[in-house]
């Protein structure tokens, strides 16, 4: 779904949760076209708190950060890792880092 300039569809709201994946096209995974969303999400309320959903991996912590987004939903990168703890404590160290 575009993002469209029309502030006052948006008036009023101080939350979004983005997914970002394709279902429609079966691509599970990370969009990184959800990021434009993000950049325009913030252009238009920069004090929206924004979370991503789905098939966020370690490579897209920092670019996420980067836009602007609030909260990462990271399920299946934790939990299909060999280890779901030291897992959890990289993605940590990355994420307060590039705070």
């Amino acid at each position: 779904t575009p993002i469209t300039q029309k502030f006052e569809s948006y008036s009023g709201f101080d939350y979004f949760h983005l997914i970002c994946n394709d279902e429609l096209s079966n691509l599970n995974t990370f969009q990184y076209s959800v990021l434009d969303k993000v950049i325009a999400l913030r252009a238009i309320i920069p004090n929206a708190k924004i979370t991503l959903d789905c098939g966020i991996k370690e490579e897209h912590i920092i670019p996420s950060i980067e836009t602007g987004v609030n909260n990462l939903i990271i399920g299946s990168a934790i939990f299909k890792s060999t280890d779901p703890f030291d897992t959890i404590k990289k993605f940590n160290k990355i994420i307060y880092q590039n705070l």
